[in-house]
């Protein structure tokens, strides 16, 4: 439930502030690495990697080690607040970098996840879009526990999730102040938490699992309230969370980001579970770079769908023309056809067509495409989060 929302404003300082948004260096010149939110100059938590393709990703990592409460503040915010309270945001304002920010009031009710347990996004909802991870043969894991809080439709492709992460984990917590918020919240006292916020957008570039769409991943990252929110997670009541949506910090637009009051006002919702659908004319890989071979030529296209519109004839057959996915194996399927819902989708890649001179395939196709990419700074195979090509290597594979 949406109690109350602000008007997208300026926050932030720069030379105070203990949070930042960072990308890391990549391993080449000119390619971003990881996507960090830093606390006090140390990476706290890995991000959804830039390309937007990647799975989505918040991991717990050295430098998340501390709350960030203001003690001034206690007592206004263990009563609650019933509004965005201009103060209060102005006094959590210096922690923050400087940046736009949507701040909204939003009523929680907590319930506490365990990595790989019951109700873990990254081992259900996840793994159902983007399959487990190539290399390690296992979902993402965050290395945190975390609170899910909210899910609601955007749209037949689309589908919102909401998080609360803690700084630090619920077993630092001190047990005699959660069990004094427990009374509290029994007692019909509503406090409210503070978090920094962001709206991460990601959509497969491959269909590896049996249900493509977009995730729409609202995650705050706690400030002040790691008491509070176990309390309500274990007594089942809500509390209030003021968020301090950052637009810099998210991987979305400012028109997917003017959604969220709407979309966090709806009735929460699960997205219905989907069977495979099978196809004839569908490829298993239509959001990623292809390399064709027609007759003597060699081409590089951005995706299926644009190798499509250069074919003369929608009915030509694998077999009349070659064509490799990302990972260099053979497209078995037509060419052209039918995608789910009737239509293609490449919107969402990072990347612009680059034709190839005509030449010989090489022996592994993949190289061609890697020299292809490399021209238009997409980092394959450099750090990218998406794990799930049969050529991925290591960590840092796209």
């Amino acid at each position: 439930m949406v109690l109350a929302r602000a008007s997208r404003q300026k926050l932030g300082n720069d030379d105070t502030a203990r949070l930042a948004f960072a990308d890391e260096a990549g391993p080449r010149a000119a390619t971003p690495g990881r996507r960090l939110l830093v606390v006090d100059d140390r990476p706290a938590f890995e991000l959804s990697f830039w390309c937007g393709t990647c799975p989505f990703l918040f991991e717990r990592l050295g430098g998340a080690t501390d709350t960030l409460s203001l003690e001034g503040l206690s007592d206004r915010l263990t009563a609650g607040l019933d509004d965005v309270d201009a103060e209060v945001v102005e006094a959590f304002s210096p922690l923050l970098p400087a940046g736009d920010y949507v701040p909204f009031l939003l009523e929680v009710r907590p319930r506490l996840v365990l990595p790989v347990g019951d109700g873990d996004y990254f081992s259900h909802e996840q793994v159902t879009t983007w399959g487990i991870e190539a290399f390690w043969g296992l979902p993402v894991y965050p290395r945190t526990p975390y609170y899910r809080t909210f899910e609601t439709v955007v749209d037949a492709e689309a589908h919102l999730y909401e998080f609360v992460v803690p700084m630090v984990p619920p077993s630092w917590n001190d047990p005699v102040r959660v069990a004094e918020h427990a009374q509290l919240l029994a007692a019909g006292s509503r406090p409210t938490a503070v978090a920094v916020s962001t709206l991460d957008v990601c959509a497969p570039a491959m269909e590896n699992g049996t249900d493509w769409y977009s995730h729409w991943c609202l995650t705050h990252f706690v400030l002040d309230g790691h008491h509070k929110l176990e309390a309500a997670a274990q007594t089942g009541w809500p509390l209030t969370l003021l968020s301090l949506v950052s637009v810099a910090g998210s991987l979305a637009s400012g028109p997917q980001i003017a959604r969220l009051a709407d979309l966090r006002a709806r009735p929460p919702e699960a997205r219905p579970a989907t069977e495979p659908v099978e196809d004839v004319n569908r490829v298993d890989v239509v959001r990623t770079p292809v390399i064709v071979r027609s007759d003597a030529d060699v081409e590089l296209y951005e995706s299926v769908a644009a190798a499509e519109a250069e074919i003369e004839s929608p009915e030509v057959e694998a077999g009349d023309v070659e064509a490799w996915d990302a990972a260099g194996r053979p497209l078995e399927a037509r060419i052209v056809g039918k995608l789910r819902k009737g239509r293609w989708t490449t919107d969402i890649l990072p990347v612009r067509l680059v034709p190839t001179e005509a030449a010989a395939v090489p022996e592994r196709p993949a190289d061609l495409l890697r020299a292809g990419l490399a021209l238009v700074g997409h980092p394959y195979p450099g750090r990218c989060r998406s794990k799930n090509s049969s050529s991925y290597g290591g960590r840092t594979s796209g």
